[in-house]
């Protein structure tokens, strides 16, 4: 689950301070921040799923319980 395929589509880092540098970076910046809002919803959403997932296997194990004979408790 890595990043930075997600990360090469942003321009690389400009070097130097002028106009023109400084605006490439400021246009890198935003497309970092854009993945990262990406990748951290993608994330969410696969927690969101593995607790769905986990919430779908107690209750069809509790299913199963439910469906099983009551146990006869003997008298003496």
């Amino acid at each position: 689950m890595t990043a930075v395929p997600a990360f090469a589509q942003c321009p690389p880092a400009a070097v130097g301070n002028t106009a023109d540098e400084i605006r490439s970076n400021e246009q890198r910046i935003v497309c970092l921040q854009q993945q990262l809002a990406v990748e951290t919803e993608r994330r969410q959403l696969g927690i969101e799923l593995d607790l769905l997932n986990q919430r779908l296997r107690d209750l069809q194990l509790q299913r199963q319980f439910d469906v099983l004979p009551a146990p006869v408790v003997p008298r003496f």
